[in-house]
């Protein structure tokens, strides 16, 4: 069964009424590199993704395991004080793996909301010099 609603991340406001599909940066799977809009059903993963993708992040990694979310930045911490998360109705989300869904087509939030970045701050830790050595070689 579809949920009703799913979470979308920004580290910025939307102007104008919908959000518009976008090319992912990813550096994964073809997953992770599609042209559309991402969303989870876990919020908290939604407001790590918007905290990471702030400007001067050098690159992020997003992760999820036993429940918990967490976040790694391979450039300097986020500078942002708030970030945006977006409600948005399920109906044009097609689910691409365990955790995240994708819309091809611009989508209306029904509700968004701005999130402090100091309430997240423990979900997210600088990478180690080893993990930086092996970000950049994704690269």
């Amino acid at each position: 069964m579809k949920r009703a609603v799913l979470y979308h991340g920004s580290p910025n406001k939307l102007i104008g009424k919908e959000i518009l599909p976008k090319k992912a940066k990813g550096l994964g799977k073809k997953k992770d590199k599609l042209t559309g809009i991402y969303a989870t059903r876990d919020k908290t993963a939604a407001i790590v993704m918007a905290i990471i993708s702030c400007k001067g992040c050098g690159g992020s990694t997003l992760g999820m395991e036993k429940g918990k979310v967490w976040g790694i930045v391979y450039g300097q911490m986020p500078r942002k004080k708030y970030v945006y998360l977006y409600v948005l109705p399920s109906k044009n989300f097609k689910k691409i793996d365990s955790w995240q869904w994708v819309s091809y087509k611009p989508v209306t939030p029904s509700k968004i909301i701005k999130i402090s970045v100091s309430k997240y701050k423990k979900h997210i830790r600088k990478a180690t010099k080893e993990e930086k050595k092996a970000f950049k070689k994704l690269k």
